[in-house]
């Protein structure tokens, strides 16, 4: 479960403070699905920020699965999001340099030392979404929504969050 408490988001000081998210309240079930919309500006990616432990409120709490981490420090939000986030970013923020199994695998051996259950999953995930063979697949442009949404199915995490996840949709008929 997520729970947002009178959540704040301020940016900047004096004349240039922007409040981007004002006393937020709520609550998100496990297993519910939940879409953020509104216009440019309505602080839609602060809060996702927020929900996905990127950053922390100016005031306000916020629990995920149990844990307030509204003032955990950085070295803190990054294992927290490590251990129980996934997110697919709007610009999928995939590594050039790997292949698509390992940019699927990459949370999981930055956690701990996969499987051979763990290596199985990922494989079954890249070619259910449509890139068969995956030994050897880079994960080009064409190919990076499939990557970031196989990686996004493949980590183990309470939480699941995307950033314009239907400007590039993923078309399969697995």
């Amino acid at each position: 479960m997520i729970h947002l408490n009178a959540v704040t988001k301020t940016y900047g000081e004096g004349t240039a403070k922007v409040e981007a998210l004002r006393s937020i309240n709520l609550d998100i079930e496990a297993g519910e699905f939940v879409s953020i919309m509104g216009p440019s500006g309505s602080g839609k990616s602060t809060l996702l920020n927020l929900l996905g432990a990127l950053d922390v409120p100016t005031t306000g709490r916020i629990s995920i699965a149990g844990s307030d981490i509204s003032q955990l420090s950085d070295d803190q939000l990054t294992l927290f999001r490590r251990r129980n986030i996934g997110l697919i970013f709007q610009f999928f923020n995939l590594l050039p340099t790997l292949n698509a199994l390992d940019n699927v695998m990459l949370p999981v051996m930055l956690e701990r030392r996969p499987t051979a259950a763990d290596w199985k999953r990922a494989q079954t995930l890249l070619r259910a979404s449509g890139l068969g063979s995956v030994r050897g697949i880079a994960c080009t442009s064409s190919r990076a929504v499939k990557c970031s949404a196989s990686q996004w199915l493949a980590h183990s995490c309470s939480s699941r969050a995307s950033s314009s996840p239907t400007s590039r949709p993923v078309t399969s008929t697995a």
